[in-house]
């Protein structure tokens, strides 16, 4: 008599992770229809773990969801040019509202968020390197009138959001994001508040133009340019 054919059966963590991975590397490309039979038939595991799984990539912006419908997130390069834009010109002013408060503390938190993003970059760890790199950055605009804050939280959450699929979950091996946040510290410990605006643009600005550079070279991202002109003006 035959044996019964089992599935193998996977956790919420390796559905997740399996899945990430697939949408990073394009495996399952932007736009995709996720069918929640066929997922759960190739894992060998029940709904509930497979919508934790896909709850956690909707909460990573990489899947939406709507009823029991899950699709690919679409990820358009205009999108990014307009919220590298966005971010450009909010952190700026955020940054001049925010840099005549700061403290000796808030200068020594900046320097340990450093420390622990080096750490991070180390130990090949992209998610404990971004979410050192955004609590670095919350301090420049940390004395922003509330909405400003959130949008600008907002503005950062999609922005990293298109670093890990297109720079494929790599923005942490970025060796020269270290020099500007360095230049970012001692401008903000002088409390020289236009250069500490300029800098997080020049920084800001040069991200988003590598990623948009390796993603479609042929693009002119001129609204980009125009922020941050906006903000070094005649530098």
């Amino acid at each position: 008599m035959n044996e019964p054919s089992t599935v193998p059966t996977a956790s919420v963590g390796t559905v997740h992770q399996a899945l990430r991975q697939q949408i990073l590397d394009g495996s399952i490309p932007s736009g995709s229809v996720l069918s929640q039979v066929d997922l759960a038939d190739r894992f060998g595991v029940s709904r509930t773990p497979l919508r934790e799984a896909l709850r956690m990539l909707q909460e990573e912006g990489l899947i939406t969801t709507q009823g029991r419908r899950a699709q690919v997130a679409v990820f358009d390069l205009r999108d990014l040019e307009a919220i590298s834009a966005q971010r450009i010109l909010l952190s700026a002013l955020a940054a001049t509202l925010t840099v005549p408060r700061l403290k000796a503390s808030d200068i020594e938190q900046m320097r340990q968020h450093m420390s622990e993003m080096k750490i991070a970059s180390e130990h090949d760890d992209p998610k404990e390197w971004r979410i050192a790199d955004r609590a670095f950055h919350s301090v420049t605009f940390s004395g922003a009138p509330p909405r400003i804050y959130r949008d600008i939280g907002r503005l950062a959450e999609r922005n990293a959001l298109y670093q890990i699929v297109w720079r494929r979950d790599q923005p942490h091996l970025d060796a020269q994001t270290e020099d500007e946040h360095a230049l970012i510290i001692e401008s903000c410990e002088r409390q020289e508040v236009l250069e500490v605006a300029r800098n997080l643009a020049r920084h800001q600005a040069r991200v988003a133009l590598m990623v948009m550079t390796q993603t479609a070279p042929e693009h002119d991202p001129a609204i980009v340019r125009s922020a941050l002109q906006l903000v070094i003006g005649s530098d």
